[in-house]
């Protein structure tokens, strides 16, 4: 028995310095995702930052019980599972609650293909100079404000284009 546990020792000791590396570094990339602000303003940012960080902490647990060798076997399959799971979760999550950020997206590019900055168009009984098309809205002058259009919005529409002078 002791030496079973003598032979083990040195298993468990790289596998405490695994952990406590794997903390750290699971830890520096959610503050650096955080601090980059990879996901913008987008609503679903911080269940993706969340999602990422329990997929790095699960690789950490599942690399340490490897290391220690416990029924690894069974804990890949239930981290598969959860994973798939998790997966399977964000992809509904982003599919319905994406579609609006897709439309916009879409719009985006709808509308650069037939006006770009410095068109003057009318919608809405408004009249103003387009400014900047971004991926989500549409920054047009009008009497002197500007105005933050939704390119969907826009694009349902009906907006004519003035030749300019």
């Amino acid at each position: 028995l002791l030496h079973g546990l003598v032979d083990y020792l040195p298993r468990l000791v790289v596998a405490l310095v695994m952990l406590a590396l794997g903390l750290y570094l699971v830890e520096f990339v959610s503050e650096l995702l955080n601090n980059l602000n990879v996901f913008g303003n987008y609503r679903m940012a911080p269940l993706i930052r969340s999602a990422i960080r329990a997929l790095l902490l699960g690789l950490v647990l599942l690399a340490v019980a490897e290391q220690l060798d416990i029924a690894t076997v069974l804990l890949t399959i239930a981290f598969g599972a959860i994973m798939g799971g998790l997966a399977l979760t964000m992809v509904l999550a982003f599919g319905l609650g994406g579609r609006e950020l897709l439309g916009h997206v879409l719009a985006g590019y709808a509308l650069r293909s037939h006006i770009g900055p410095g068109a003057i168009i009318e919608w809405s009984q408004l009249q103003g100079e387009v400014l900047r098309i971004h991926w989500a809205a549409t920054e047009i002058r009008v009497k002197g404000r500007i105005q933050v259009v939704p390119n969907t919005e826009l694009l349902a529409s009906n907006f004519s284009i003035h030749a300019q002078e």
